[in-house]
């Protein structure tokens, strides 16, 4: 598994901007299906959320889930929120890669919401 920081060293900013201009083309073109489940296991929906996010794009081999869970009581504690990709065959459905992602958000002492990561912005909502 390659690490935000080690992708960051191989791939720029502008390498993104063609792949990510043509992923819009083909969605305004209605070659997109994407989708967002929302749940809200936890007590309270201040206390913790799961968001499921899909995609794919007309004729691609592949289509991606992404498994995204934000709690509370792991920023409180200084744990990592847990998750996972999933990179998926088209044609089968098997699953080609995927991988957990840890992401480990500040809590309320650390710096201000400004400089967390982005994974964490769903933070300043609290």
């Amino acid at each position: 598994m390659v690490s935000a920081a080690r992708l960051r060293t191989l791939v720029a900013f502008e390498d993104l901007i063609d792949p990510v201009s043509e992923a819009f083309r083909q969605s305004s073109a209605g070659q997109a299906q994407n989708g967002l489940v929302v749940m809200l296991p936890a007590e309270r929906p201040d206390m913790g959320d799961v968001y499921v996010k899909t995609g794919v794009l007309a004729g691609h081999p592949v289509h991606i889930v992404k498994v995204s869970p934000w709690f509370a009581t792991n920023v409180a504690s200084g744990a990592p929120q847990g998750g996972f990709i999933a990179v998926l065959d088209s044609s089968t459905g098997h699953t080609l890669r995927s991988s957990t992602k840890s992401i480990t958000c500040p809590t309320f002492e650390r710096p201000p919401p400004e400089r967390w990561p982005p994974e964490c912005s769903r933070l300043s909502r609290l």
